[in-house]
């Protein structure tokens, strides 16, 4: 099978080298000692996922086969629909991106091109076996056939980052005019089963009946509604092609059937597989013409704005801020050339966070559960829509470790714009909530004031777990998959012993209020919130310090791998 798919001898032994050599450098980052205590949390939340593995396996309850039918069906269509959206909104600007190493190694070397994307598609294909066996093993309980749900999701996967690589070798090949035309279509697609799911979820009985904050009701019963969409036309159209290894993850026993659908989910993955190399070749023929067709018209408009920018040229009076000032600036004119994709990045979490004011319910009320749903989409979708920090900047790491400035003023530039942005975005919809239902204004002002440490927070711990173990935003393989995991189960536990943290301070409140000390505050909410504050606000400072350490121990021969 690993001939098959890469049958080029020395493109596969370099992919077995390239594998040894990164378990090699996963388990000296893991076992040097300036990372003992990040090692010592890296070995145990595998042992905090296989714990809740097995009592997820052995303990809960199967879901229903149509549940599970219908969760498996969305599951596919989300995971489609994310990356069309993702690839038709944020045009990358290669379909495959290649980092230095390979560059040298291979691109420079004598392969075909059709060898080098099937060495691409071997490592997708090594991460998504080992998703579909961990996927399988944690739905062991609904399947009826373990080997039969296996195939099906590996089938699945596969075909789904196939379709993936597809999308974004055409978004790459074709015009600027058909790229906007095609992102109309997909916004349109995307808007339309948001819209229509918000009207069905803030009209069904099931969410006036909740019991649940509307905060937390609204979001399931809007995810309930966005599952009903698939018995409509259009959302059989569009799950059609899912159907095949919807089909094998849930046969219910061994059948001619089975072996029908296997054949046709097989001959689909493999028929989109041929495709990806095939259109690889077509569009990068398409982008070579277009660039050198291109390429003069920019090169004589330049040119001719030379000379002027020459006599107005002046760059900005920039705050230095001990050197915290010009790496924030570079960061906004990053920022700056993704406006529009920011706008649509930054429209999703806005727009899921208003729909408690579509609700019939008091104003105060309706402002808490806004804001909850704010922080809720700020841990959830912010951190992934605004990476101008250490995140975007592999290459550039050791560049910045070469600057005159203190590590400290290095880490406070870097996460300026993405907490500038995010606390932007939310004094928007905190003021928009304020505008449309109106309540006292200290509240609103309490609650700008809580979402600035809160940013701080979450920036500061997603480039601190990435200073601790850096990588390339556009790496595929298994690492990715392990580091997602690993970081996703690590943000579960902080969170969960947040909420721990916030309960006993909660339950506490009220008896240390009356203390002498406390007397003049104004009772157990005002203690309440000014704790919370200050808990995040030293949240924030401590994750901001604990960046600018991990970053002056960055060893540039041992963490940055070219």
């Amino acid at each position: 099978m690993f001939k098959l798919l890469l049958p080029n001898t020395a493109l596969r032994e370099l992919f077995s080298m390239r594998a040894r050599a990164r378990v090699r450098t996963m388990w000296r980052k893991i076992a040097s000692p300036k990372r003992l205590v990040l090692s010592t949390i890296a070995v145990l939340l595998p042992l905090i996922w296989i714990v809740n593995f097995v009592a997820s396996v052995l303990l809960r309850e199967p879901f229903g086969q149509e549940t599970f039918r219908n969760g498996v069906f969305c599951t596919g269509a989300a995971y489609c629909l994310w990356y069309l959206l993702k690839a038709s909104t944020f045009r990358p600007p290669a379909a495959i991106e290649w980092t230095p190493a390979e560059s040298s190694l291979m691109c420079g070397g004598p392969f075909k091109r059709a060898d080098l994307i099937r060495y691409r598609l071997t490592m997708i294909f090594t991460a998504t076996f080992f998703k579909a066996l961990f996927a399988s093993l944690m739905l062991l309980p609904e399947l009826s056939i373990w080997w039969s749900g296996f195939l099906g999701m590996l089938l699945g996967l596969a075909f789904l980052d196939v379709l993936r690589l597809v999308a974004e070798i055409i978004i790459t090949g074709v015009s600027h005019s058909v790229f906007l035309k095609i992102r109309a279509a997909m916004l349109t697609i995307a808007a339309t089963a948001g819209i229509s799911a918000s009207i069905l979820a803030l009209t069904s009985t099931e969410l006036l009946t909740s019991e649940f904050p509307m905060a937390m009701a609204l979001p399931v019963e809007f995810i309930r509604q966005l599952v009903n969409l698939r018995s409509t036309a259009a959302g059989m159209i569009f799950s059609a092609p899912l159907l095949p290894f919807v089909e094998i993850i849930t046969a219910p026993a061994l059948s001619w059937s089975l072996v029908s659908w296997l054949l046709l989910g097989g001959s689909m993955t493999f028929a989109l597989t041929t495709a990806v190399v095939q259109l690889d070749g077509i569009y990068a023929d398409q982008n070579a013409e277009s660039i050198r067709r291109a390429y003069a018209s920019i090169a004589a408009a330049k040119r001719a704005k030379k000379h002027a920018r020459r006599r107005n040229m002046q760059l900005p009076n920039i705050a230095r801020l001990r050197g915290a000032g010009p790496i924030a600036w570079r960061q906004w004119l990053g920022a700056r050339k993704y406006e529009v994709s920011l706008v649509f990045a930054l429209g999703v979490p806005a727009a899921l966070s208003s729909l408690p004011l579509l609700a019939d319910s008091n104003s105060i009320n309706t402002f808490l559960n806004v804001a909850s749903a704010l922080i809720f989409y700020s841990f959830l979708l912010l951190p992934a829509a605004l990476k101008f920090d250490f995140r975007r900047d592999y290459d550039r790491l050791p560049v910045l470790k070469t600057l005159p400035v203190s590590p400290l003023a290095i880490v406070v530039g870097q996460l300026a714009v993405p907490v500038l942005l995010a606390t932007l975005l939310q004094a928007f919809v905190l003021l928009f909530a304020y505008i449309v239902r109106p309540i006292p204004f200290s509240i609103v002002m309490n609650a700008l004031l809580m979402v600035i440490p809160l940013n701080v927070m979450i920036f500061g711990l997603d480039n601190l777990i990435y200073l601790m173990f850096p990588y390339r935003q556009s790496e595929e393989g298994l690492q990715p998959f392990i580091r997602a995991t690993l970081t996703f189960t690590a943000k579960g536990v902080l969170c969960l012993s947040a909420l721990t943290c916030i309960f006993f301070w909660a339950v506490n409140c009220r008896w240390l209020s009356e203390l002498p000390v406390f007397a003049s505050l104004g009772g157990h909410r005002v203690l309440f919130i000014i704790g919370i504050w200050l808990m995040m606000l030293a949240s924030g400072v401590i994750l901001t310090l604990l960046s600018a350490r991990a970053f002056a121990r960055f060893d540039i021969s041992c963490d940055h791998v070219m």
